[in-house]
């Protein structure tokens, strides 16, 4: 009879700290800052944290960082007010910068557009590409024409305020400069309103369309799209069609063997390109769907 009392007393205390255990993970707002607790009570410090696609980094009080931030290895990184990690092109406190995909400051030249910049070894640039209104922050990470909110959302307001069809044209010109560095010993690629441009260099008609890379980067270019923007639904290229669920599995290649141009040359498959595929691209934006040209 003890035994069984004490089995009782014991299943009752599991009970009460069961009853009082629950999963914490969640984001919690803490004045001006904002903090993320793990499902055991214990809080998000001087790490790395990833959520729904988006970056954040947390200091060794367990704040969200803000503005910007130097990593242990030297790199730059800078932060929204809501703590997410910033990509792309960024204007701060009237200097335009531009960051990699992994977040990181770029120094260097870079092609945007139709113009070449030079990011100085502090990652200012010579000139003032153009930066949609909500890639435009204050030192600390403050923006204007914001409603603020947490865990990384925000919502805009006012007549400067960009669609998601004008975010989305921001990220394919920087998709596209990054394909057009990697495959500037064959092609020159650059995006003038809603038309792809291709130009091929004297190397084109030399190297075959599969030792070219070019396939590949097409391919890292669509994925990327959809890795940058989750307002996004479908990309159309050349007729095939692909979405979140399939990107993964996205083959051009197997296109190109099909059509038997995997031994010809570059300049071979970009005068069929601008011939058979000139309107070819196709991207769905939950804001209505942009077109694209090949020429």
């Amino acid at each position: 009879m003890k035994k069984k009392r004490l089995m009782v007393a014991a299943l009752a205390v599991a009970l009460t700290i069961g009853s009082t255990m629950s999963s914490y993970a969640a984001w919690v707002e803490s004045g001006a800052e904002w903090r993320y607790q793990n499902d055991d009570g214990s809080w998000k410090a001087s790490t790395w944290f990833e959520e729904a696609g988006k970056k954040y980094h947390f200091d060794m009080n367990g704040n969200a960082q803000k503005g910007w931030f130097k990593e242990t290895d030297g790199k730059w990184y800078f932060f929204g007010y809501n703590g997410v990690m910033q990509t792309g092109l960024i204007k701060v406190d009237d200097k335009v910068y531009f960051m990699n995909d992994d977040g990181s400051l770029f120094i260097g030249t870079k092609k945007i557009g139709k113009a070449d910049y030079n990011f100085t070894e502090y990652g200012t640039t010579n000139g003032q590409p153009q930066v949609v209104p909500s890639q435009t922050w204050a030192g600390n990470g403050n923006q204007t024409n914001v409603v603020k909110g947490g865990g990384g959302y925000s919502s805009f307001s006012g007549s400067n305020e960009p669609t998601v069809k004008d975010e989305v044209k921001n990220k394919v010109d920087e998709i596209i400069s990054g394909v057009k560095d990697s495959v500037s010993e064959t092609v020159t690629v650059a995006v003038t309103g809603n038309s792809i441009k291709f130009n091929t260099t004297a190397e084109s008609a030399k190297v075959a369309v599969k030792d070219s890379g070019l396939v590949s980067e097409a391919e890292n270019a669509i994925k990327k799209l959809f890795n940058s923007n989750e307002d996004v639904q479908e990309v159309t290229v050349a007729g095939k069609t692909y979405n979140r669920d399939t990107v993964d599995n996205i083959d051009l290649n197997a296109a190109i063997v099909r059509l038997g141009f995997e031994d010809k040359s570059v300049e071979d498959l970009i005068k069929m390109v601008k011939k058979d595929y000139s309107k070819s691209v196709e991207i769905v934006t939950s804001d209505g769907t942009l077109n694209y040209t090949f020429q």
